[in-house]
């Protein structure tokens, strides 16, 4: 019977635990639809501009800092050659993860994609958003040929 009870509780404390790790990445956090699908699109007409301010003030500050911003100047230099977007898919949501308070964090990290048509060129264009204390940043951008 003593056997019994320590695996009893053996077993409870394993659901509790797995069960509050499953509640603490739930799928909670804001409305996709009407925080980030915005957010998106504002992000691209600002993208658009090709200035390394607009950049910035999209971007995490851990995001732009990844690399020094004279390689942000250069690339967009490069960049602005794609003339202004004339049009763009809907953007979609490839992957998204909540973590709550619980983890130490409550913030939302999501990951969009878009095709952008350009004067000179199609691209896809991939976004890591993080979401954080109601305000959404850009954490990563990626351009592909689309």
């Amino acid at each position: 019977m003593k056997y019994f009870l320590s695996y009893l509780a053996g077993v409870f404390s394993t659901l509790a635990v797995g069960a509050l790790i499953a509640y603490s990445n739930g799928d909670t956090g804001p409305d996709k639809e009407l925080v980030f699908v915005p957010f998106v699109e504002k992000a691209l007409d600002q993208i658009d501009s090709w200035k390394v301010a607009d950049f910035k003030s999209l971007m995490t500050e851990e995001g732009f800092s990844q690399q020094p911003e004279q390689q942000w100047i250069a690339m967009l230099e490069q960049t602005k050659k794609l003339g202004q977007m004339t049009s763009h898919e809907a953007p979609e949501l490839v992957n998204w993860t909540h973590f709550n308070s619980f983890n130490g964090s409550d913030k939302t990290e999501a990951i969009y994609t878009t095709v952008v048509q350009y004067e000179n060129r199609k691209l896809a264009v991939k976004l890591t958003l993080i979401h954080k204390d109601g305000v959404t940043k850009v954490h990563g951008i990626r351009f592909d040929d689309a």
